[in-house]
């Protein structure tokens, strides 16, 4: 019999040890049960916070306009752009604004209509005279706001996009395709499935 069994100390040692290695497992063991106690309640925590997440984003109005560039309308903002006869508006008013707007890269033309919307047809728009039409689709833009559960501004989103894209049209050397800009040669691109026009 080897020499080490018979000596108490050796015996003590290694009583210990497995004794430390038992105590160490069951450590593991509790820190395993406390691991999984943890994840469960942060899987239930997340799934509140996921419905709490889908009801405020029900809660939120929808969108006449995309937030991508170039702003473009959603199904939404076609529906208003119907019911305010947005495009008959704007094809009636873009050639008024070819001279303003001659010099214009398309970014520069969607800021100037959207100025040029807000100028004539805000309620708060201070020192600018309203036309008799400005105040017809003012008129409209407020009804349809009132209407569909929106804010005005967003109203005048959709005819903001509807003058630009009209104007961008009559300022000439621009095309116009499903809402999206291009310009010859100044590296511009139509987005995925829009081909450009000649």
């Amino acid at each position: 019999m080897p020499e080490w069994i018979t000596d108490p100390r050796a015996i003590a040692a290694v009583v210990t040890a497995i004794g430390g290695i038992g105590y160490w497992i069951g450590q593991v063991n509790s820190d395993r049960k406390n691991f999984k106690t943890f994840m469960a309640e942060v899987r239930k925590d997340m799934a509140e916070i996921r419905n709490k997440f889908d009801t405020i984003l029900l809660r939120l109005p929808p969108k006449p306009v995309t937030g991508s560039s170039p702003l473009r309308l959603t199904d939404l903002g076609d529906e208003i752009a119907d019911e305010l006869n947005a495009y008959e508006w704007a094809s009636t008013l873009a050639p008024s604004l070819r001279e303003d707007v001659h010099d214009m890269l398309p970014f520069e033309i969607d800021e100037f209509c959207h100025d040029y919307v807000e100028k004539s047809l805000s309620r708060h728009s201070s020192g600018h005279a309203r036309t008799a039409r400005s105040e017809e689709m003012a008129r409209k833009v407020a009804i349809c706001a009132f209407e569909r559960g929106l804010d005005r501004a967003s109203v005048r989103s959709v005819l903001r996009v509807v003058l630009r894209d009209r104007t961008v049209e009559a300022a000439g050397g621009l095309v116009v395709t499903h809402h999206v800009t291009v310009r010859a040669g100044c590296g511009l691109r139509p987005a995925a499935g829009f081909e450009q026009e000649a």
